[in-house]
């Protein structure tokens, strides 16, 4: 009996023991669950560490500057004022390529500044040669040995034709404005003047710019300027009388030209009506050419016409063979 209460009693006593043992242990694990917990809340209180990015930055896309006709017409505008006063109704707009707009001058601006390119950027570019003429202007603080502003003199294509008129009325005072033509060289900004199809006489090709300054483009003009040039320059006596003469013509239309040759043949060919001899102005060669049917000096040989140059200054040039013997019997007197 003893005995088997021994064994109870050391039974009992393991219990305790285990009891103890395993309530110290929960204790180390709990501890051990809060310090896991502890450190897991330093870390995620610790800074993020980010990767360093080695590839290349994207470049943002650019808000375009110029997204209509008005903001480009203003950025050119703004562009060419800082030399020149420019109305800006006085420049006009189109749109190019690659979405630019091309600004020009319209027809009755007293400047032109050529043909300019404005792109989304608000970037402006000379698109021909008259505008990086501006160009290098503008960006020299308006230096006037680069260029001229152009004044108000020659804005039509009517101030054009007057302007050359009044320059060569100086030598050829019996021409009249409606030989002339003007049209606008873009590439330019002159006004070219031609002489018209209808005219009896071509006084060739000429450049009338804005500021009034002429200048010929063709041999025709150049003969022609030379004439008005030396006529202008002379100085009173007989010198600026032939001088005169040779500006203005002696032989103006067909019927000079008619009168001059029946008056160089009817000494020896007084029978020959005057209104039998025909005319026609040859513009290529600037001179009238005359067809008469005197009679011949062999009473014998068959009638045939005779062909004559008659200049503007009045000379008088056979051209066939029957104008030839015609000549030589009249130039000789032995008729």
């Amino acid at each position: 009996m003893k005995r088997k209460f021994r064994i109870q009693t050391v039974l009992i006593s393991i219990c305790l023991l285990a009891a103890v043992v395993a309530s110290c242990g929960g204790d180390d694990e709990e501890e051990q669950g809060l310090s896991s917990i502890d450190g897991g809340s330093e870390r995620s209180n610790a800074p993020t560490m980010v990767p360093e990015f080695s590839g290349p930055i994207p470049t943002p896309s650019p808000v375009p500057v110029v997204t209509d006709e008005s903001t480009a017409v203003r950025a050119m505008w703004v562009h060419l004022t800082k030399c020149v006063p420019i109305e800006i109704t006085h420049l006009n707009v189109q749109l190019g390529v690659r979405g630019e707009w091309m600004v020009m001058p319209i027809q009755g601006s007293p400047q032109e500044f050529g043909t300019w390119r404005v792109n989304q950027n608000g970037d402006i570019t000379p698109h021909n040669a008259r505008g990086e003429l501006w160009q290098r202007y503008v960006e020299s603080s308006c230096d006037t040995d680069i260029l001229q502003p152009a004044a108000n003199d020659v804005l039509t294509d009517g101030d054009a034709v007057t302007t050359l008129w009044a320059h060569l009325a100086r030598c050829i005072p019996e021409m009249s404005l409606g030989v002339f033509s003007a049209q606008k060289d873009r590439r330019t900004g002159a006004w070219v003047v031609v002489t018209v199809p209808q005219s009896q006489d071509d006084y060739g090709v000429w450049s009338v710019k804005r500021d009034a300054n002429i200048e010929p483009l063709n041999d025709r003009a150049v003969e022609v300027s030379k004439m008005v040039d030396v006529a202008a320059n002379a100085k009173g006596g007989q010198q600026q009388n032939e001088l005169a003469a040779g500006c203005s013509p002696v032989i103006g239309s067909g019927d000079d030209a008619r009168r001059r040759l029946w008056t160089h043949l009817s000494p020896c060919y007084p029978t020959v009506d005057p209104t039998s001899i025909s005319t026609t102005w040859d513009p290529s060669n600037h001179l009238w050419v005359a067809v008469s049917k005197e009679r011949s000096a062999d009473t014998t040989a068959k009638d045939s016409p005779s062909v004559w140059h008659v200049t503007r200054d009045g000379n008088i040039l056979a051209k066939n063979i029957s104008a030839e013997a015609t000549w030589g019997v009249v130039s000789t007197g032995n008729c």
